[in-house]
C-alpha cells in the first residue's frame, strides 16, 4: 500500500537531454526543448501567442515555449488549456484567460540547459505566498549529463 505523499514531480525530454523536476507540497512543471527550426513555425504564433504578447525572435522561441510548457505542466493542465491563453512578460506571468486565479501564485524561471537546448521551470505556490523571487524558484536545480551510450 502506497502512502500519501506531499511530492511533486514533473518529467520533460527532448533530443538527448531529460529534466525532472521534484518539490515537496509545491506544484511543479518543467521543460526542456532543443532548438530547432521544427520546433516553431509562423503557423504557430496564434497557437502559442496571447493577442498582448509580440513575435518572438527565432532565437526566443524556444525560451518562450519552454516557459508555457513549464507553466501548463506545473497546473496539470497541458492538453487541456491553450498556450495562447497565457500571457508572459518575460519570466512573469501576465495574464490567463482559463486560471486567472492562479496568476499572483505562478512563478517560473529559466533554467539553465545546453547549448542548443532551453529549459524553465514554474512553481505553483501556496495561496498564502504571493512573492517568490525566481533566483529561489530554482535554487537546487541540478543539470544531470544522461548516461553513456551503452551504459544504462
Amino acid at each position: 500500500m502506497l502512502r500519501q505523499s506531499t511530492l511533486r514531480l514533473s518529467v520533460s525530454h527532448s533530443g538527448e537531454q531529460f529534466a525532472v523536476a521534484i518539490a515537496d507540497e509545491l506544484d511543479v512543471g518543467v521543460d526542456v526543448e532543443q532548438e530547432t527550426a521544427e520546433l516553431w513555425s509562423p503557423a504557430m504564433h496564434e497557437v502559442v501567442l496571447a493577442p498582448d504578447e509580440p513575435v518572438p525572435s527565432r532565437a526566443s522561441q524556444a525560451v518562450v515555449w519552454t516557459r508555457k510548457e513549464a507553466v501548463l505542466k506545473c497546473v496539470g493542465v497541458v492538453l487541456l488549456a491553450p498556450l495562447s491563453g497565457l500571457s508572459l512578460d518575460g519570466s512573469r506571468v501576465r495574464s490567463w484567460r482559463e486560471h486567472p486565479d492562479l496568476v499572483p501564485r505562478l512563478f517560473v524561471t529559466d533554467l539553465p540547459a545546453p547549448s542548443g537546448y532551453r529549459a524553465a521551470l514554474a512553481v505553483l505556490a501556496a495561496p498564502t505566498v504571493t512573492d517568490l523571487p525566481p533566483a529561489d524558484v530554482a535554487t537546487n536545480w541540478q543539470l544531470v549529463d544522461p548516461p553513456a551510450a551503452g551504459t544504462h
